[in-house]
C-alpha cells in the first residue's frame, strides 16, 4: 500500500491573483505630516511628490499638441496657471528676508530665469 501524503499546510503568501489585484488598485492619497507626526519629511516628500506631477503632467500636456499654435496656446495655458503660484511662493520668501529667497537674488547654483529660479542657465 503506498504511504499517504502529508497535508500541506496553508500558504501564508497571497496568491498571485490577488497580488496582481493589489498591484493593479489605485493608491491611496499620500498623507500629509500631522502634529502626531512632527518629522518633516513626510511633508516634504508629499511636496516633491506632487511638484513632480506638476512638472511632467505640465510638460505632457504641452508637448502632446499637434501643432505649433496649439503647443503655444497650451503653453500660454500653463503659464497663466503656473505664474500665479509662482509670484505667491515669491512673495512668501521675500517676508522670510533672506536674500537667497528673493528672485533677483537666486540662491547659489540657480539661475534667474525671467523671475525663476532655475539650476540651469536660463535658455535664450
Amino acid at each position: 500500500m503506498p504511504a499517504k501524503k502529508a497535508a500541506r499546510k496553508p500558504s501564508k503568501k497571497p496568491s498571485t491573483r490577488s497580488a496582481k489585484k493589489t498591484a493593479n488598485r489605485k493608491t491611496a492619497p499620500l498623507k500629509s505630516a500631522t502634529a502626531a507626526a512632527p518629522d518633516y519629511r513626510v511633508a516634504y516628500v508629499d511636496l516633491r511628490t506632487m511638484l513632480d506631477a506638476i512638472e511632467m503632467g505640465s510638460l505632457y500636456y504641452f508637448l502632446n499638441g499637434s501643432t505649433d499654435e496649439e503647443r503655444d496656446r497650451r503653453a500660454a495655458q500653463l503659464a497663466a496657471l503656473l505664474n500665479p503660484a509662482l509670484r505667491q511662493i515669491e512673495e512668501w520668501n521675500t517676508k522670510l528676508g533672506d536674500p537667497k529667497c528673493q528672485s533677483e537674488d537666486c540662491p547659489p547654483g540657480y539661475a534667474n530665469c525671467n523671475g525663476c529660479c532655475v539650476p540651469y542657465p536660463c535658455p535664450g
